[in-house]
């Protein structure tokens, strides 16, 4: 459970962003740094996660709508892939490893305690609690009347 946290979930992410990145780079011309193409892609994977949990019906969708946004973005962007992996480790290698770098130090708490975990959860519950509102937009959509207002999770997500 630990690797999948901490590795599989983190690289399944980083995919995803980078595809629908690629995507966004693609249908705008093909103009952005290839450092902007994950972050672009997250914007864009949560702009199309609003629009499709906005429905009841499509909300279960979604997490199938987002791989198929980032699948899109690298067959159309594996021309700009394959230059970067033929050539560019030298140039642009810097640019893989600064996230990663980034990532070990926010997550170096976990880390080094060797479980999964809400790093802060006592301090700061916004994250956990993301995550609680994620699962129910996933399972609800944005219909709300389903809310279990007896507990705590419901009233927070009411309120």
């Amino acid at each position: 459970m630990f690797v999948l946290a901490t590795l599989l979930y983190p690289c399944v992410l980083a995919l995803l962003c980078a595809g629908a990145g690629l995507l966004i780079d693609r249908v705008s011309g093909g103009f952005l740094p290839g450092v902007l193409l994950p972050a672009i892609g997250a914007a864009g994977l949560i702009g199309v996660s609003q629009l499709t949990t906005y429905s009841v019906f499509a909300a279960p969708a979604t997490p199938y709508l987002l791989a198929l946004v980032a699948l899109a973005g690298f067959a159309l962007g594996r021309r700009r892939v394959a230059t970067m992996l033929a050539g560019g480790w030298r140039r642009f290698g810097w640019q893989l490893a600064v996230p990663i770098i980034a990532y070990v130090a926010a997550l170096a708490p976990v880390l080094f305690a060797g479980r999964p975990s809400f790093s802060s959860y006592g301090v700061l519950t916004d994250s956990a609690f993301h995550m609680l509102g994620a699962d129910f937009l996933i399972r609800h959509g944005q219909d709300f009347s389903h809310l279990d207002l007896r507990n705590s999770s419901g009233q927070y997500l009411n309120a």
